[in-house]
């Protein structure tokens, strides 16, 4: 029944497209508005409208339907057979079989967990050393760079500080010269 619908649903859906592009649109021609194209109407002039439209309509209608009768068959018809139990996926796991040629029993990749543990944690302490020494050498060259700057800032302070000083007695020198 299934590919019985199928195989008319495909049907419709070609001969839809054939009578849609078989129509002429509304302002094909001047004589269309005045009544002149009736003569190629199957109900005459007063019908509702023309063969094409008429069979556009029909077959349009007939392609929801049967696209509605497919996908309902389709929800029917996985909800019977495709039916996963999420809570117990652990039972659906030991059900599953391994095929024989998949199974590697190799026995140089198989690592038992114990000796897995102990090497990933030996990595990461190693690592964890070689980010501590990495961080204490930036901040000893921080620290140094730093302290460098505060000589710098001193020895430019102390310079300012004179020339300030000697420019503070070189105008009192100036004032007191003028008084005298």
């Amino acid at each position: 029944m299934y590919g019985v619908l199928l195989s008319l649903y495909l049907i419709v859906a070609i001969a839809l497209i054939g009578f849609i592009l078989l129509q002429h649109g509304k302002g094909a021609s001047m004589g269309a508005s005045f009544g002149a194209g009736a003569s190629n109407t199957v109900f005459g002039s007063v019908g509702s409208g023309n063969f094409l439209t008429h069979s556009t309509a029909v077959l349009a209608t007939l392609f929801f339907i049967i696209s509605l009768a497919i996908s309902a068959m389709y929800a029917h018809q996985n909800k019977d057979t495709d039916k996963v139990d999420f809570e117990n996926l652990q039972e659906a796991a030991e059900q599953m079989e391994v095929p024989s040629d998949k199974v590697n029993n190799d026995s140089s990749l198989q690592v038992p967990a114990d000796k897995k543990v102990s090497e990933v944690k030996a990595a990461a302490e190693e690592k964890v050393e070689e980010t501590k020494a990495a961080v204490e050498d930036k901040v000893a060259e921080i620290k140094a760079a730093a302290e460098e700057k505060v000589e710098e800032t001193k020895a430019a302070v102390e310079d300012k500080a004179a020339e300030v000083k000697a420019a503070a007695e070189e105008k009192v020198e100036e004032k007191g010269c003028r008084r005298g």
